[in-house]
């Protein structure tokens, strides 16, 4: 009840984007090309993606530029900084028809889903294969500084709080819980990337 007021309460913080254009070049856009080069193999040329919970939209950006894909940006907020159009959509039913999508990204923004698990059920309906990225936390000072940080996006964005804090295992578990076929194909600072494929 209180992390939904807080949520709600977050909306009306209008400064994210003036900050975002500030550190874009300096913080966001390295952060995306680092990210990116490591679901890259993931996405074919020429490839339909959904960027589910898009962000600033930067990784999807140069996914878009670098694999000459078609992205389609969708999140619960606007803090958008790329140059690709976003759509709002209330966190619960993706607008888009039953595989729709070559690939449907959910990256770093499961943990912040109130219901997780229905999350990455609408992204398995509504795409062929689905990259998952999630922070890893193997102890839990990294959960704790974690909290600080999504504390911190909270008053400078709006984004929701996150709270669901995993290792690898775990999060393999998580994922093979909904679709068994499950796999992690890569990692990378504090970082681990899940494919689920048809």
């Amino acid at each position: 009840m209180i992390r939904t007021q807080a949520n709600k309460l977050a909306y009306h913080f209008k400064w994210g984007k003036i900050i975002g254009k500030i550190v874009k070049y300096v913080w966001w856009k390295p952060r995306a090309r680092k990210s990116a080069k490591h679901i890259f193999p993931e996405i074919p040329l020429g490839a339909n993606v959904l960027d589910i919970g898009a962000g600033n939209g930067l990784i999807a950006e140069i996914i878009a530029q670098e694999k000459s894909a078609h992205v389609t940006l969708i999140d619960v907020l606007d803090w958008n900084l790329s140059k690709l159009p976003l759509f709002l959509y209330d966190g619960i039913r993706i607008p888009f028809e039953n595989k729709q999508f070559d690939v449907v990204l959910l990256i770093d923004v499961v943990h912040h889903a109130e219901d997780e698990e229905a999350l990455l059920k609408e992204a398995i309906r509504v795409g062929k294969k689905v990259v998952l990225v999630e922070e890893v936390h193997s102890h839990k000072g990294m959960s704790i500084l974690a909290n600080i940080t999504d504390n911190l996006q909270y008053f400078l964005y709006g984004m929701t709080i996150g709270v669901h804090h995993r290792n690898q295992a775990q999060w393999l578990a998580f994922v093979r819980s909904i679709s068994p076929n499950a796999q992690c194909v890569g990692s990378y600072l504090y970082h681990a990337v899940y494919r689920v494929s048809e």
